[in-house]
């Protein structure tokens, strides 16, 4: 089957028609820095996928952030995954779970990890039953078990605890 015939518009330029498409709905969590005194606090929620699909060729503002700083992370939520884990440039982590991140379509949302210098390094969702998991440099799978991260659990905007063994030195999650 063809697409329908192209109509001129009123500024001469052909255009069709939109044809629906379907799209998985899946939550993503959004992670931007923003300063403030002499704290480096960072600030992120979760947003449904619906939400953030423009409609314009311009885009859609989800994120309010004043300059000078900048968008840092999508971190997309599988289906499953409970928990969230913060690593910083201080090379501390904090766990803590999903549900105490607010569901915005846009806005600034909420601090997740407070840091006295530096700022956060990355982020990842997992599900706590089946552990958390990062890859080193020489493509090693470590896994912490839920017995195992109790260390770093805690509630959201708390400092953290140093990163366990293993962990790579560029605080990234995936090597």
């Amino acid at each position: 089957p063809g697409s329908p015939p192209a109509t001129a518009s009123s500024t001469g330029t052909r255009s069709r028609p939109r044809t629906a498409s379907t799209r998985e709905m899946r939550p993503c969590s959004t992670i931007w820095p923003s300063r403030f005194s002499t704290f480096i606090v960072w600030f992120g929620f979760t947003v449904p996928e619906a939400e953030i699909i423009a409609n314009t060729r311009k885009g859609k503002q989800v994120m309010n952030v004043k300059l000078p700083d900048e968008a840092l992370l999508c971190v997309p939520v599988a289906e499953g995954d409970d928990h969230l884990a913060v690593v910083g440039e201080n090379r501390k982590m904090i766990l803590f779970p999903l549900d105490q991140l607010p569901e915005m379509t846009r806005g600034k949302g909420v601090r997740l990890q407070k840091y006295k210098d530096g700022g956060a390094r990355d982020a990842r969702t997992f599900r706590l039953e089946d552990g958390l998991s990062w890859q080193d440099s020489a493509e090693r799978t470590f896994t912490k078990t839920k017995e195992e991260l109790a260390e770093w659990m805690g509630e959201r905007a708390q400092a953290g605890r140093m990163v366990p063994k293993g962990f790579p030195r560029n605080g990234k999650f995936s090597g």
